[in-house]
This record gives C-alpha cells, structure tokens and sequence, in this order.
C-alpha cells in the first residue's frame, strides 16, 4: 500500500520530470543552474589552480578564476575570490560538499553560489552544502571592517545562497497532549510524590521491573558527609537483585572540594555498570539506569558540554521487560533565561511512543532526519522542544512523526477567537553556514558571564556589494559576544537595496544558537526579511541598529528564546523584534519567547552611533512619523510584554527610561501638520508574563486583536492629548489552556505548592486585569471580554485602572458596546479594583482618583454612569457599590482638577497638599506634592483646597472633562494678609465676576460662568466654574473642541509662609451630606444581564495563519 506521505514525494518528482520533458519538447532552453555552467574548473583538479596543484591545509587561497567545488577539500586559512571569480558549489546527487575556512572574503566582483534563484536551480535537497567558518579568538589577527571569522562581501561582491525551497514554519492544527496513563506513561517524577524536591545531590529510584512502579526513592544531598559517605553505599547494597535502579544529578552530584570520602559510593555505583562517574567534575550532569545484577546492560551518559540553557545529558532510555525506562540530568547554565531550571526527568513508558503531529500546512518538503521545534504555549517559552523527524509512510501532507514523546502539552486550538496553536519551525536545511565552536567558554570570551564558547563566526555585507540573496539557509553558531557587529547576518551601512540591480532579500532561513542576534539591519533600507525561523540567540534577534533605517520589511519571520546579552545595554532586557524605526513595515510576525520583550518599538531623538551623520531623520522626526506598518502579529510566553511601544533609545544603545512623546502626524503640502492616526491591527498576545501590550502615543488605535492569559492585557499611555482606541478586540483572562501545574515556592511556609494551572509569577495572588486605563483619554470600544472570574489563588477582573497609579488620568476615559460571556459576580468580574490590602494594588493618590464612564450602559446597565472608588470623598448618596469590583457606580457627572503648575518667586512647590468636600468635612484627602496631582470632583458639589507648607504666589489648574452644565465651587486657603489677586482664564468665554460677600458670590453664581470671593476672614479664594462648551457627537477630547479650560492665580500680596484655613472654614461652611436625588441607583437584576457566550467572528485577530496580507498597505 503507498501511503500519504510517500504518494506526495512520488508524485512531486514525477511532475518535475514531466515539466522538463515539456520544456524540451516545446522547444523552451531550460535554464541552466549555476553548477552547470561552462567553464567550471573543478577544485580537486590540480589544473584548476596557477600553482598547478591542489590547496592543502591551512592554505590561503585566491579564486581568480570559476571555481566548481566538487568535494570537501582540506581546512582552509583563508578564501578570497576577486576580480569577476565565481566559487560555485557542485550539485552532485547525495552529495556532502563543506568548505571549511578561518575567514572567506568576497570582492571585486567575486561571486560565492550556491544553488541559484530559478525555482528548479535552488540546492537540491538531496545535496548538503555546508560552509564552516573555523578558529578560535585570536588563531587568526583581525582584518579591517570584518573582524575575525567570517563571511565578507565587500564593494562589487557577490553572495547567493539558495536552499532547497522548504517551509520555514507552521502552526499545529490540532493540540498535542503530554504523555498520560492513557497514552504510555506508567510513572513520571514529576507527577509522584516527590514533585517538590528541588535540593541539589543525586536522586535515585528502585522500581519494579514487574510494574515499571517505584517501590523506594531517596535523596542524596550532596553537600552532607554521612549521607554521600554511609547512606549511599549501603542504600546502593540493599538493592535486591532484578530491580532497576534509576539515578540522576540536579545540579550537583559531588564536590570533591569538600574532602569526603566518597570511595564507597564510587565502588556502589560502578558495580551497578558505571563508567563515567568517576570522570564526574562539577557543572556536569549525570544520569544512569542499570538493572541491580546485570551491569552489562546498564545505560549512563555524562555531559559537560555549556549549551544556551542547559548542560544537560540525552534521555537516557533502557527497554527491560516490556517497560521503557528514561532518565534524564539538566544544570541550568549561569548564563540562561531565568525559566530554566535545574532538572532531573524520571519516567516509565509501556510503549515506545513516536508521535504523528497534525500541522495546518502541507510539510512534505520536511524530510526525515531533520531537527524541528515545537514552541511553548504556555507563559515558560522554555517549555519549546526540540524533536527529529522519523520517516513516516503513513502520514498525509501535514503530518510528520517525532522520534520520541513531547514533554509538555502544546496546545492546537483557536480559542474565542485568540490564536493558540503551537509554532513548529524546522531547523534543518540542506544548505548550512556555521561556525566552529568549543564545548564551553575559553579564554577572554567573557566567560565570567557566558559559560558556552560564543566566539562563532558572522556574515557580513558591506556598501556597494553587487547581489545578495541568503533563502533557504540554515546559519547556526554565528555571531559573536565580545565585539560590536559580528552577527549572523549584517548588512553594514549598505543604504538603500532598492537601488541594486538584483532583488536583496533573507527569506526561509533557519538562524539559531546564535551568540549575538539574528539579522542586523544598519543604515540600510528596503531590505526584504520574509519567512525566517531563528531559535536560541543572545541579545535582540530581528534587529534594526541606529533608528535611521527605512522601508525594511518583516514579513512572516518566527523568533523564540532571545536570551539576555552584552552588546548593547538594551540587550540586558532584550527583544526579539527590536524596531528602532516608523519606518519599518512588520506584519505576520510572531516573538513566541524571549527573556525580554516580543516586540519593541523604541525610537531614538535622531539616529545613533554612525547613521547620526547621514541626516536620514532630523530631530525628533521619529517621534512625530506614523508606524508604517502593523498587521497580524504575534507575541505569546515572554518573561515581560509581548508588545511595547515606548522609551526613547539612547545614543549609546542604552533605552532611556522617560516616555517616547509619539505623536504620528502628517505634513500636507502647504506645510501645515495635522495629527495622524496609527492603527496597530490584529495583534495576538497571549501567556506574556507581565502583560500583553503597552502603548504609548497618540493618535493611536488598536483594532481587531486578541489579548489572553496575562496579569495585564492592554495599557495605553499619555503622548500628546489625542484619544487612543482598543475596538473589535477579544480580551480574555483565564482561558482553557491551563498551561503545566506551576510549582511555587510559599515564602511564609517556605514549603512548595503545587497549583493545577500555570501562573505567570511565584507571586500567585497576582490580579488578572484585561482593559487597563491610564492616563488620558482613553476608549474601549465594542470588546468582548471572557474568563474573567476569581480563582483560588488571585482575583479577576475584565476592565480596571493602571495599578499603584501616582498620576493623573483623565476623567473621560471610558467604554463603549463591551460584551461579557459570563455573568457578573457569579463566573466573573466585569470590574475589578482594590487599594494596598488587596494583592498587587496600592494606594497612591492616582489610585484613588480614577474614574472610568460608562458611555452606554454596557457595564453598569446605566447610561453615562461613572465608576470610582468605593471612597466617601469621590461617592454620593446616589451611588451604589459594586463588592466583586470593589468599586462604585455613580450617576453624578465628574470631572478633574489638575494642578498645572504651582510656586513661589518661581520657584516650583512640591509640598503636600489635601482637599475637604463640605458635606463631607470630618475627611482631609491628601495629595502627594511630587505627582502629577488630579482631583476627582463632582458635579455641584462645594470643596476646598488646602497647601501643606509655604503658600504658592502663583497656580495654574487645568480642569480636565468639564462641559457645558458641569459647576463646581472650590475655596483655596492663602494667607490671610493678602489684599490682592490677578485671575486669568482660557476657554471659558465670559470673565470672571468678582462678589463682595459669600452670600453675592452664591448668588452670582446662578447667572454667570465664573464667579470669584476672597473671604479674608478664612484665608479662602472661592472660585466658582462652569463648563461653557458643549460636546459634539465623535468628540472624545478630554474636554470639547480640546478646549480645557484653564484658571491661572497670581497674589500679589502677603505672606509666604504656610497658610492655614480648615479650622476657621469648617465652621461655617460645613454642611450635612448631601442626600439622594431622583438620580439615585440601586444595583441591577442579574437577570437583566446580557450575556454574549462567544465572541462574533468579526471580533478580534482570528486565525493568524495562513496569512490574509503579504504586502505593504497602499498610501
């Protein structure tokens, strides 16, 4: 029977056997490959080269002719190919063809081929051609622009590398489950009793070989002399015979530098069947299984070789009376994300387990023997994992089978509406450039912060080359830690591509293990990354350098496992895309890990470093230029945001921690700029650790993405005063894919827990929060939010405020059209706040001022009601509390007080200050002096303010949301002696009216806008304000028009000193509180709720693959 699989290859080849026939029978000149061209010289002919004699080892060779390399030749020194020569790669059928070589250098027209563009001329895939760059730091001396080690194209040059045409990555089409008791697994450590052992020593257990179960286990710290000395050898003795014994190190076996005598268990351990213990040195990692009387068939690995996350043994397997035992030993290296961890892997099989993977794309250009990786869908990105392929007869087009089980559950689905399907890329091609590299960190390699050898070797292109096209490519141990610029793959200053004659593009590679990035982009423009797949590097991966580089397009490329590095200080925190320009175009992307972030925009003041000179933007042009380009794109398992959109990158590569003043516009012809709106569309963000997206810019809208699984979901922050969006989204906090059971560490008990689902930090009482407000003006609108309910260990809440908030925030923010698929207070929250007794929120004067509006009812059920604090200050007797919020629901309009500026002979004031309401006189509500400080205020309602410390000669207050109808009287405490004051408006209209007494003052105040008193007697300045604009349909500026009123106070006269009104104010302007009005709330009938179970299909990113757009957006 031909099965699937099969029947596609045999009917590929037949086709393309069928198509040259065509060719050649139509008369067509099939097109002839670069191997085939005439004139080749072969390299293993000794008249092939002017000496007359073949290149030996260590030679430094010079092509001046067209070199065909037909086999493997010796190790080179060094190549050179110049003046118009070409070397090209022979496409022998099952051939293996490596150059090895120190450094190869391409110029003067030289060419490097291997494979060509033609479709029917790329590598054929069953040819190998590998070109390994080789030595040690310093084995060979620099060379000028390139360094050591590597691939150099200069002015001229020519580097054409063409892989076999293989998909670079797809999604699962279905979830794969871990191993249970109904798949094959009789016994897993992790699962046994011994789940919460973590101490470093040797772990052992004795299992059954009738049932494949443990029937004793132990521990062996290592670091204690009668355990390693007594109980190990006698625990070691009393094994019966016929038991399989099953032994691994977590992090340390022994340490000789202890003195014990470790002879007996040496003795114990040999005599089970072990060869390589003794050879044991610290940092290694061991495992072993043996049968207790059969030393013969006992199986032991030992490894000490400094991977990117783990020294780390393979999985040692024995098959022993129909069970399959594994055992397996992980050290987490001192240089490694901070989720790997040290580990030992214990686990019994009844069957060998060779799984079938169902993906959504046809992959049968993946063959047998390749390496892929299945990456993580949980908040661990180093959850991903590594498998070859078996050849697999019975598979159909999208299905391959793995050599052994997955350890972890991938997850396969879109759930309401969020992408989750596990990325799998295949690593392997047929095409390979390499670096030599050492077991472990030698020398001057800053091996005092890596412990592997990142010394690789780079490829770098320089101004002027002639062509360069890298497709089809797998580029593995490249790069270099210790200098600036040695990268995979590095276009140096080489401006604009468009202008070369031939199409420059990085298409369908594989870039992984890499020791500084994956491809650097530096002051060059157009260039073409499509379909790239890169996996473990050190610092940021798709990287563009200064911020001065324009019109680069990211399309379809997938990165994970961005580890900390040196290069620059932002790769302390890196990011797997890092776009330092607007002027990028980024779609079809996914960061799907990174002990950083996913993606970061960060823009420079002017580009940096070597572009600064080039006059590519002007001052601050970055700040003011709309994003090209954001569609349909990913970030999921990153240690801090998916997405980030913030900062300003310094001159030295450093990110300066102030805010990024983005504020998009347009320059019409005239000259005039108006503002101009950035839509990041069909983001996917989910199982980020810290949150899924902070934004900060405006205008700037996001629009139909999906938000999952993160403490945060989506926070907008202040940059100019435009409204900012979230429309047609999916927010969902709690979702089915529950992740691995997290093992947390209670540092009360300092016992382990174990909890069912994971969580995105030991601290487990972290609150989930979907749509966060901060800052101003910002709008949710026609969302729909699900899972969202409080759980055993930490509470839930769709919609909510920015926590432990020292600023200001704007009083309009609010919702529009929110949809809930669950019922309030029952299986979720459609609120939620707190103040410092609640986990993970606090107390600043932001916190308590925050006020969100619902503008139709979907939250409350009450149209233009306002949500606050449960606080006295900022409620009325007309609201109702909402407990599962802890928050309450307000019909009486509000609006903000912002303290603009405040000072004395110009000298800025940072004291305290406090506010009193009237009817609510008993309470002084404080305010920090060194914040942005906005005071919540209510409709009609009489206050009065109050300086803690000197008294100001000078104030400014910007009243934030104040329309048309909206009145508030505020009295503000200056010193007694003062006669005189200038006040000054804006956007009020009318001028103030002054009155001689409070009683005139209250009288005026039914007749005109402003109205002002100085009560001498108190100390206090009445002011009384009305909203003069109204609000048009659309306007969702904090104020009308953008029109906020502001009120500026200049004394004239008196003390400076502190100034101090309560006592004689209150008195006579206590009042009672005000009672309830025919506004007054109750809280709604549940049953009244609307319930929307799911999400529509136009609701949110969607399936993110296969892709809907492949193209830059029209203009």
């Amino acid at each position: 029977m031909v099965h699937g699989r099969l029947l596609m290859s045999m009917a590929r080849r037949v086709f393309a056997v069928f198509l040259l026939l065509l060719l050649y029978c139509s008369g067509v000149n099939a097109v002839t490959c670069p191997w085939e061209r005439e004139g080749l010289k072969p390299w293993s002919e000794a008249a092939s080269w002017e000496t007359n004699q073949v290149p030996r080892t260590g030679d430094v060779v010079e092509i001046v002719d067209d070199i065909l390399l037909d086999y493997s030749p010796p190790k080179m020194s060094e190549v050179h190919i110049v003046n118009g020569a070409r070397l090209i790669w022979d496409a022998q059928e099952g051939s293996r063809i490596e150059l090895e070589a120190g450094r190869i250098h391409i110029s003067y027209g030289g060419a490097l081929e291997i494979g060509g563009s033609e479709p029917e001329c790329r590598y054929p895939a069953f040819s190998k051609a590998i070109i390994t760059l080789t030595g040690q730091r310093d084995e060979f001396p620099n060379e000028d622009d390139f360094g050591q080690k590597f691939l150099g194209v200069q002015e001229g040059g020519t580097l054409e590398l063409h892989g076999a045409d293989k998909i670079a990555w797809t999604k699962l089409a279905q979830t794969v489950e871990k191993l249970d008791d109904s798949s094959g697994l009789i016994f897993n450590h992790d699962e046994s009793d011994n789940w919460d052992k973590r101490m470093p020593g040797l772990y052992v257990y004795v299992m059954n070989p009738r049932t494949g179960l443990p029937v004793r286990s132990k521990q062996f710290r290592y670091r204690n002399k009668r355990k390693m000395e007594l109980e190990l050898p006698a625990f070691l003795r009393n094994i019966r015979d016929g038991m399989v014994v099953m032994m691994a190190s977590r992090r340390i076996l022994f340490d000789v530098s202890l003195g014990f005598n470790l002879t007996s268990a040496l003795e114990g351990l040999n005599d089970l069947g072990a060869e390589h213990v003794e050879e044991y040195n610290l940092g290694d990692a061991w495992c072993m299984i043996a049968v207790k009387g059969i030393p013969n068939i006992s199986q032991e690995a030992r490894s000490s070789v400094k991977g990117f996350l783990y020294t780390e043994t393979w999985l040692v397997t024995l098959e022993h009376e129909g069970f399959y035992y594994q055992v397996q030993s992980g050290v987490a290296l001192s240089h490694a994300s901070p989720g790997a961890e040290n580990y030992v892997r214990f686990r019994v099989l009844d069957r060998v387990v060779t799984p079938i993977i169902t993906v959504i794309d046809d992959v049968t250009s993946w063959e047998a023997g390749d390496r892929i990786v299945v990456t993580s869908t949980d908040y661990a990105w180093t959850q991903a994992e590594e498998r070859n392929l078996l050849r697999c007869d019975e598979c159909n087009a999208n299905q391959v089978k793995l050599d052994k089980e997955l350890f972890y559950t991938h997850w396969g689905e879109v759930i309401e509406n969020v992408d989750m399907r596990a990325e799998v890329l295949v690593l392997t091609r047929n095409v390979v450039v390499r670096g030599e590299v050492q077991d472990a960190c030698y020398g001057d390699n800053l091996c005092d912060r890596f412990e592997l050898d990142t010394w690789g070797g780079h490829i770098k292109m320089q101004d002027r080359f002639k062509a360069c096209k890298i497709e089809g490519v797998e580029l593995c141990h490249l790069g270099q830690q210790v200098y600036e610029g040695s990268y995979p793959i590095h276009f140096h200053m080489v401006k604009n591509v468009s202008d070369y004659a031939s199409d420059t593009v990085i298409r369908q590679n594989s870039i992984h293990h890499s020791y500084s990035r994956c491809t650097t982009l530096h002051m060059t423009h157009g260039l073409k990354i499509y379909d790239n797949a890169a996996y473990l590097h050190i610092g940021h991966c798709y990287f563009l350098e200064d911020g001065g580089e324009k019109g680069i397009e990211f399309d379809g490329n997938i990165g994970l496992g961005t580890l900390s590095g040196t290069i620059l200080p932002s790769d302390r925190i890196p990011s797997t895309f890092w776009i330092t320009s607007p002027l990028s175009f980024l779609r079809n992307n996914v960061a799907a890990g990174s002990d950083g972030r996913g993606i970061m925009y960060v823009f420079p003041v002017e580009p940096r470093a070597e572009s600064q000179a080039w006059g590519l933007l002007e001052l601050g042009e970055a700040a003011r230029t709309p994003i090209h380009q954001f569609e349909n794109n990913v970030a999921h398992s990153n240690r801090r945001a998916g997405l980030w959109l913030d900062n300003i990158l310094g001159q030295d590569g450093e990110v300066l921690r102030r805010g990024n003043s983005y504020k998009p516009q347009v320059q019409f012809p005239n000259g005039t700029v108006a503002p101009k709106e950035v839509i990041l569309s069909r983001y996917t963000g989910y199982k980020n650790m810290v949150q899924n997206a902070w934004l900060r810019g405006s205008p700037v809208t996001m629009e139909k993405s999906s938000f999952s699984d993160s403490p945060l979901g989506v926070t907008f922050s202040i940059a100019g005063g435009h409204p900012q969006y979230v429309r047609d989204s999916v927010f969902v906090g709690q979702s089915e894919n529950i992740g691995e059971p997290a093992v947390v560490l209670d540092r009360e008990t300092r016992r382990y827990v174990y909890i069912p689902r994971s969580v995105p930090s030991p601290r487990i009482d972290r609150p989930v929060t979907g749509a966060l407000f901060y800052d101003r003006p910002v709008y949710f609108e026609n969302n729909w939010f699900g899972g969202y309910a409080t759980d055993a260990y930490r509470p839930a809440g769709a919609i909510g405020f920015k926590r432990r908030d020292r600023g200001f925030s704007s009083s309009t923010n609010g919702v529009r059209g929110a949809m809930f698929g669950f019922t309030d207070g029952v299986d979720g929250n459609r609120m939620l706040d707190g103040d410092e007794s609640v986990p993970g929120f606090g107390d600043e004067g932001g916190d308590k001022n925050k006020v969100m509006t619902d503008y139709d009812g979907s939250i409350t059920g009450t149209a233009g009601a306002f949500v606050v604090k449960q606080r006295q200050f900022v409620n009325t007797q007309n609201c109702y509390n909402k407990t599962n919020w802890n928050l309450a629901v307000c019909p009486d309009r509000m609006a903000k007080i912002k303290i603009a500026e405040r000072s004395q002979s110009d000298d800025d004031l940072i004291e305290d200050i406090y506010m009193v309401r009237d009817d609510f006189s008993g309470h002084l509500e404080y305010f920090d002096g060194n914040t942005n400080i906005g005071m919540l205020v209510i409709n009609k309602y009489k206050y009065t303010l109050h300086f803690v410390g000197p008294s100001p000669d000078h104030v400014t207050f910007l009243l934030d949301g104040f329309e048309i109808g909206d009145k508030v009287r505020v009295g503000i405490c200056f010193p007694k002696d003062t006669t005189s004051f200038t006040i000054k408006k804006k956007f009020f209209g009318t001028n103030f009216v002054y009155a001689t007494s409070i009683e005139d003052f209250e009288e005026k105040s039914l007749t005109s806008h402003l109205v002002a008193y100085w009560d001498s007697s108190t100390g206090l300045l009445f002011l009384y304000f009305e909203g003069k604009y109204d609000r048009e349909d659309g306007d969702d500026n904090s104020c009308p028009g953008k029109k906020c009123p502001k009120i500026i106070i200049d004394r004239n006269d008196g003390s400076m000193s502190a100034a101090t009104c309560y006592t004689d104010a209150y008195g006579p302007y206590a009042t009672d509180l005000v009672p309830p009005d025919d506004t007054a709330l109750t809280p709604p009938d549940a049953a009244d709720e609307i319930v929307t179970p799911e999400p529509s299909a136009d609701l949110g990113a969607g399936p993110t693959k296969p892709f809907l757009i492949r193209s830059k957006p029209t203009a």
